[in-house]
């Protein structure tokens, strides 16, 4: 992955929210990259070599989009990071981050008292197909917490009340 190239990084973070990811439009010349609402796309005459799981070949809009993107250029920007990822739902973000940590035979420590999508993805998914151990405890009390904690454990989740 090559690092996003950021014109306006020796500006104030101010100038960098304003004007970091609103280049021209390539397409167009728009001064102002425009909102695409189209949901697929031209494909390549030879489909051979396309990888139908990138995000760098517009297909579909689940595979990614301009708007996407563009979002991503800021957000990577303003966090001097290498990339970003931008989903559509926190719920995405936490399933992606679980994904991306968890493998079978790991530990995940959450409270007892959690979004139930969360609840969802520990308990139905990744404990019961990925062989993931899922811990619920009561995150008010630390010994209980303490005790939950193993050399397996991978993930301590915790959540925000309301």
């Amino acid at each position: 992955m090559a690092k996003k190239q950021n014109k306006f990084k020796d500006y104030d973070i101010t100038t960098q929210a304003v004007h970091t990811g609103t280049d021209y439009d390539e397409g167009t010349g728009a001064v102002r990259r425009p909102l695409h609402m189209a949901n697929s796309y031209k494909l390549p005459d030879d489909l051979s070599k396309v990888n139908y799981s990138s995000t760098d070949l517009l297909m579909y809009s689940r595979n990614g989009n301009p708007n996407q993107h563009w979002l991503e250029e800021k957000v990577a920007a303003l966090y001097n990071a290498d990339d970003a990822i931008v989903l559509a739902s926190g719920v995405a973000a936490l399933h992606a981050l679980f994904w991306t940590l968890l493998k079978t035979g790991d530990r995940v420590v959450y409270p007892k008292v959690s979004y139930m999508a969360v609840y969802r993805l520990f308990h139905e998914l990744f404990n019961k197909k990925f062989g993931v151990e899922t811990v619920m405890v009561d995150m008010t009390n630390l010994e209980e917490v303490k005790k939950a904690i193993t050399p397996n454990t991978r993930l301590v989740h915790i959540e925000t009340p309301r």
